[in-house]
């Protein structure tokens, strides 16, 4: 599929978008081989704030050269392939702009240079969202990831989907957050090339200000309630500590806890809500005290107090 994807294109407008990771096993081979050059063109990503303090850990957008498709398939068959035909500085300006979207009015980090998120949410895009998504970028190939173990994972410390009222950890201004694992990986990810055709790169103007916004239902494959359950755990540690340590294992509780709530079709707000009222429920936690720790509007105090009073979950 890479090699009929190329065979379409000039080379010179081709380009390759890679994590840090697989960009530096890349480097590591040419190292070992003694071949020099790969790097030589290479535009990194996290060079303006707020993930300037990032850069060490930053994507690359990379021309497609004869160098570059030597590597091992183990390596060449991750990231994405673009095609262009505006300048390189002008493709690298229009994904940085893409890096600093907002979710329910907060300020995320966007991963769409790694594949998983990628694939999950771009089904969901409308096509006029596809085609915003490609900008200056005619053509593009998301390619599956390679069987050797699972991609990167999202640096610790980073939290889920931002949304109001939620009991997650607020965004810090220059920490690597992710759009619900920005941030989540699904253990089910379809292995498939995935093509993406865009007749109107040549008309886009390029964006320098954040203006990319993830919708919530662009998240929905990319539930993962590990990594919920793990923020709302340092979330509570945080602010109520005294409820978190009278639980055993209290981070399987709040997994056990998210399962159920999943099994009850709850969205992803309530389902905090729910497992909140349970837990405070079997450690004994007066409803004030949630209030004032998390700030609880009044339909979500409505909410845990009914569900703390109907508690049926045996923790």
């Amino acid at each position: 599929m890479r090699e009929a994807w190329l065979a379409k294109y000039d080379q010179q407008n081709c380009y390759w978008l890679l994590d840090h990771g697989t960009c530096e096993k890349a480097k590591d081979y040419f190292l070992e081989q003694a071949v020099q050059g790969f790097m030589a063109s290479a535009e990194p990503l996290f060079i303006e704030p707020p993930f300037d303090t990032l850069k060490a850990q930053t994507p690359w957008l990379i021309p497609i050269s004869d160098v570059a498709l030597s590597l091992p398939e183990s390596i060449l068959s991750q990231g994405i392939l673009l095609h262009s035909q505006a300048e390189k500085a002008l493709i690298a300006r229009h994904l940085r702009s893409l890096l600093n979207a907002e979710l329910a009015e907060e300020q995320v980090l966007f991963r769409f240079y790694d594949t998983k998120v990628l694939s999950q949410m771009l089904p969901i895009f409308s096509l006029a969202e596809q085609s915003e998504f490609m900008g200056n970028i005619d053509s593009m190939l998301i390619q599956p990831a390679f069987d050797e173990g699972s991609l990167e994972e999202t640096a610790e410390g980073s939290s889920e989907e931002k949304a109001e009222g939620s009991l997650e950890e607020p965004a810090e201004g220059s920490s690597e957050e992710t759009a619900e694992g920005s941030l989540e990986e699904s253990a089910d990810v379809e292995k498939a090339f995935i093509t993406l055709e865009n007749d109107k790169a040549a008309e886009y103007q390029v964006r320098t200000e954040p203006w990319w916004i993830i919708a919530p239902e662009h998240l929905e494959g990319l539930y993962n309630i590990k990594h919920h359950a793990y923020a709302i755990s340092r979330r509570l540690w945080e602010v109520l500590p005294s409820l978190m340590s009278k639980l055993k294992e209290p981070l399987a509780k709040l997994e056990m806890g998210f399962e159920k709530a999943k099994e009850q079709k709850l969205s992803k707000d309530d389902a905090e809500l729910w497992v909140l009222a349970h837990i405070a429920h079997a450690t004994q936690t007066e409803l004030d005290e949630l209030v004032s720790s998390l700030k609880l509007d009044t339909e979500q105090q409505e909410y845990v107090q009914e569900w703390m009073e109907n508690s049926a979950w045996q923790l």
